[in-house]
C-alpha cells in the first residue's frame, strides 16, 4: 500500500508512516509520564548516600494494591508503544534484540525516575516502584506479542482512509454549522455557564493569581479514583473537535494527516483555553491547564479516527 505522491512522499508507505506514528505516540507517552512522575517540580537538596539509602530501605511489597497496579498500568502502554513502532514488527531482522533495547531501556526510564523522585519531598521512591514498572514493561510486552498485527493493520487502514481523496456534498456546509453550534452549546452547558453565577474581574484575577499553571497538577493531587474518570470525561467532551474538523476541513483536495493533526490540536487547543478561562468568572468552578492538554490529545485522536467514524457520509455520492 504506497501513500499518495500528493499527500506524502512517494516512497513512504502506509506501513513506514504508521510506525512513525507510533514512534511519535511512544515518545509523546513517554514524556508525559516523565512529566507527570516530576510534578510539581518541588526538588529539595538531599544528601546523596542518605537518598540512597532511603531508596534501598524501601520493601518491595511495602505499597499498597493501588499503588501496586498504577506503577504497572502507568509502564504497561509505553513497552506496547515502543515495541509497535520496531520495523516490520516480530518478523523484521533484528526484531527481537530491538526489543530487548525496547524493555531496556523503559525500565532504564523507569529506574532514571525512582531516582530523580528521591530530591521530590511529596513523592515516594523504592525498589517496589521499580519492580512494579518492570513488570508493567514486560506485561505490555506481552501484550505486543498478541495484538502488534491488528494493531498495525487498523492504523495503516486509517492512514489510508485519511490519504484517499475526501468526498463532499452540498450538505457539508450546512451540516458542518449545525454540528458547531450544537458543539458549542454542550461546551457552554458543561462548563457551567448557565448554571452557575457569574463572579467579577476582581474575583476573577485574584483566583487566576492562585491558580496552579503547571497542567496536570490537579489531576495529579487528586486520587486516582478521581482523577482518571474527570480525565476521560474532559477526552470524551474534546474528542467531537476531531470529528468537526475532519468535516469542515474536508475539500476536493487529498488531506494532509500531519498538517491536518496538528492543525486540529491548535483548534483544541484554543477552545480548551477559553472554555477554562472562562471558570474564572464562574463561582464554584475552577480553572484546570491540564485539561487544555487533554483536550488536545483527544481531539488529535477523534481526528484520525474521523474517517471510521464518518465512513457512512463520506461514501454518499455527490449530488
Amino acid at each position: 500500500m504506497t501513500a499518495s505522491p500528493r499527500s506524502f512522499p512517494s516512497h513512504l508507505s502506509s506501513a513506514v508512516i504508521a510506525r512513525r506514528i507510533l514512534r511519535l505516540a511512544a515518545e509523546i507517552y513517554a514524556g508525559l509520564v516523565v512529566y507527570g512522575s516530576l510534578l510539581p517540580f518541588d526538588f529539595h537538596a538531599r544528601p546523596f548516600t542518605e537518598a540512597t539509602r532511603a531508596f534501598a530501605q524501601g520493601g518491595i511489597f511495602d505499597h499498597s494494591r493501588t499503588d501496586l497496579a498504577t506503577n504497572v498500568a502507568v509502564f504497561l502502554p509505553m513497552s506496547l508503544l515502543w515495541a509497535s513502532a520496531i520495523p516490520n514488527g516480530r518478523s523484521g531482522r533484528g526484531a527481537w534484540w530491538r526489543v530487548i533495547l525496547v524493555m531496556g531501556r523503559c525500565v532504564g526510564l523507569s529506574a532514571a525516575i525512582e531516582f530523580i523522585q528521591l530530591w521530590l519531598p511529596n513523592r515516594s521512591s523504592s525498589l517496589g516502584d521499580l519492580a512494579a514498572n518492570a513488570i508493567g514493561v514486560l506485561l505490555g510486552f506481552l501484550l505486543w506479542l498478541i495484538v502488534d498485527p491488528w494493531m498495525r493493520q487498523g492504523l495503516e487502514g486509517l492512514i489510508e482512509d485519511h490519504i484517499g481523496e475526501p468526498r463532499q456534498g452540498p450538505w457539508r456546509g450546512t451540516m458542518a454549522l449545525a454540528m458547531l453550534s450544537i458543539y458549542g452549546v454542550m461546551l457552554a452547558a458543561l462548563a457551567g455557564w448557565f448554571t452557575h453565577r457569574m463572579v467579577g474581574w476582581s474575583e476573577a484575577l485574584a483566583r487566576l493569581r492562585a491558580l496552579h499553571l503547571l497542567p496536570l497538577y490537579y489531576h495529579q493531587q487528586a486520587s486516582i479514583f478521581v482523577a482518571v474518570p474527570s480525565a476521560i470525561v474532559v477526552a470524551c467532551t474534546y474528542f467531537p473537535v476531531g470529528l468537526l474538523r475532519r468535516v469542515v476541513g474536508r475539500s476536493g483536495k487529498p488531506l494532509s494527516v500531519v498538517n491536518d493533526v496538528g492543525m486540529t490540536a491548535l483548534w483544541a487547543a484554543g477552545i480548551a483555553a477559553l472554555v477554562e478561562a472562562s471558570k474564572l468568572f464562574l463561582d464554584g468552578k475552577r480553572a484546570d491547564t491540564g485539561n487544555i492538554l487533554i483536550a488536545v490529545l483527544a481531539a488529535a485522536s477523534g481526528y484520525l479516527l474521523a474517517p471510521r467514524l464518518l465512513r457512512r457520509y463520506a461514501r454518499r455520492p455527490s449530488a
